[in-house]
């Protein structure tokens, strides 16, 4: 009897998800990481009494199945529209609040400057021109993330290193980019800058020759990544 009631919950939660996707017409999203699944493609999927979930890679499949409430939750929760939420102010102003961030063309961590903002944003607010609530620059580096979350899953670190390069020219594109519109911009900021160090982090393990290091540091890249994809929604 234990065991109903979890079932149950899952049930439910599975449902609202499911009757969401259906109403809104909107197409398939990873519960895990927001990323836009094709179904008719899809290789990652779990079924429910109500129909199926879609994953874009088998790491959010299982972070899904680990903990399915904590990621329905995540998605149900409601998202800014319009301009900045709890951001009346231009996004160079915003920006600096966060702190420090690395410059598009410079390194992070240790060489973190003051932030500044985008060249375009001077004296816009972040209903202007600053891009699009899904940043496209960040799904394209998802893109590149994906076969290699995939093989770090299974303890493949050759492709975490093969792929560094391309890391790298993403992480250009991303830290090039403006603010999203609709978003916090002082927050997001800060989750590019901590993504970008973390990518700094791998590469220096990359060099470093130290496979474990390489292991852990991909992880914590996965984890910037991500709390920064949620930030720029």
């Amino acid at each position: 009897m234990k065991k109903v009631f979890p079932l149950f919950g899952l049930a439910i939660l599975l449902s609202a998800a499911l009757i969401t996707l259906a109403v809104t017409g909107e197409p398939s999203k990873d519960p895990v990481c927001g990323m836009e699944v094709d179904p008719a493609s899809a290789q990652y999927t779990i079924e429910s009494p109500h129909g199926t979930i879609y994953f874009c890679s088998a790491s959010c499949k299982e972070k899904f199945a680990a903990n399915p409430s904590a990621y329905m939750k995540a998605s149900s929760a409601p998202k800014a529209k319009g301009g900045c939420e709890g951001c009346a102010v231009p996004c160079e102003e915003a920006t600096k609040a966060a702190g420090t961030a690395a410059a598009p063309d410079a390194g992070c961590g240790s060489h973190a400057a003051p932030a500044a903002a985008p060249a375009h944003a001077a004296g816009h607010d972040c209903t202007g021109d600053c891009g699009s609530t899904k940043m496209k620059e960040i799904n394209d580096f998802h893109v590149i993330l994906m076969p290699m979350e995939e093989a770090a899953a299974k303890g493949d670190v050759a492709p975490l290193k093969a792929g560094l390069a391309q890391l790298l020219e993403g992480k250009e594109a991303i830290m090039k980019a403006g603010c999203p519109e609709g978003v916090q911009t002082a927050v997001f900021e800060a989750a590019r800058a901590e993504f970008c160090a973390k990518l700094d982090v791998l590469a220096a393990s990359v060099q470093s020759g130290d496979d474990a290091a390489v292991t852990k540091a991909f992880a914590d890249l996965h984890d910037a990544y991500r709390a920064m994809d949620e930030q720029a929604r």
